[in-house]
């Protein structure tokens, strides 16, 4: 069967994770394709997205959250981090093998004279250090292996990015492995950029492969990923509110009381909140004013607008109190 390979050179990250669905979804042949995106955090099917991340600092620095239709961690992705997949058709039972979508990374760096190797379930490593997390779908008779390789990517902000905050989650979700991850770039004897590198890689992979042809998306392609992307991958109900039911409870000081929030969430909805002061009084206003809701930023700021903080704490501490629903 022909593989068709795709380079991709679309930077947005709604765009290029919608477009990994669309190629499984319509089309027969197989397919190698690469890409890199612009910063964003991509947590994996099964995770609760806000238990993975760092909410505020992603909000912050504008880094979209998005869900992708494989299982596996949560990953930080941006101009230095080079994505690839195979879309592979097989037997049933046979299809998914992190090693074999693995290997060609293996050989292509040990022309670079990096010695990388398998780890794990899913991971590449060099020297102990993570620089490739993996992971996969079936889709009828059909796979999709999709992996990261870290080359030059901002360390700290991942790090910070995928740093978990003060809330106690509890769920059945999947939970992302933390581990010391390296750059590709730091490991060679001398100096090469992304674009040298994810060049090679994408002819290493070429060479190595038979009866390929180059694909380049159609005009219809990039219209009906972006309706995809637009329908589904900028869907806050899809990149949080897909998450496996969840509870979490935070804890916090405002002058002159500690409040404890327990909240209960099923499909995005806050279905239960609890919240009292240190002297076990409940404030059913704020609990009612709560259940209902998605927990959802936007949505519960606007909510407790209706709130008067300062007639219960002398002070408007909407802010805070928002900022440790999250």
């Amino acid at each position: 069967m022909e593989m068709l390979f795709i380079y991709r050179k679309e930077t947005d990250p709604y765009f290029n994770i919608a477009a990994e669905e669309y190629l499984l979804k319509n089309f027969r042949e197989d397919i190698f394709s690469m890409w890199i995106n612009d910063p964003c955090i991509v947590v994996g099917k099964h995770q609760n997205a806000l238990a993975e991340i760092n909410y505020w600092f992603a909000r912050e620095k504008g880094i979209p959250v998005i869900r992708r239709i494989s299982g596996g961690g949560t990953v930080y992705q941006d101009r230095g981090n080079l994505n690839f997949s195979f879309i592979i058709s097989g037997e049933k039972g046979k299809l998914v093998n992190y090693r074999k979508y693995t290997e060609p990374v293996i050989s292509f760096l040990r022309t670079l004279e990096i010695q990388s190797e398998f780890e794990g379930k899913s991971n590449l490593v060099v020297q102990g250090l993570k620089f490739s997390g993996n992971s996969a779908h079936i889709y009828r008779d059909k796979v999709i292996h999709h992996g990261t390789i870290l080359f030059s990517s901002d360390l700290q902000t991942l790090e910070c990015a995928l740093t978990r905050g003060n809330l106690h989650y509890e769920d059945k979700s999947v939970r992302s492995i933390s581990k010391k991850v390296t750059n590709i770039s730091d490991q060679l004897s001398g100096k090469m950029s992304m674009e040298d590198f994810s060049n090679d890689f994408f002819e290493y992979i070429l060479n190595i492969s038979t009866h390929v042809s180059i694909y380049n998306l159609t005009d219809h392609d990039q219209e009906e990923i972006r309706k995809l992307a637009d329908e589904k991958y900028k869907k806050w109900e899809w990149n949080f509110g897909y998450s496996p039911d969840y509870s979490f409870r935070s804890e916090f000081d405002l002058p002159g009381k500690r409040l404890e929030m327990n909240i209960r969430v099923s499909k995005g909805i806050i279905k239960e909140a609890e919240i009292k002061d240190d002297s076990g009084n409940l404030m059913p206003e704020l609990e009612s004013l709560l259940t209902g809701l998605q927990h959802r930023e936007e949505t519960i700021r606007e909510k407790l607008n209706n709130v008067n903080f300062a007639d219960k704490f002398g002070n408007d501490y909407t802010e805070e109190f928002i900022h440790h629903l999250f």
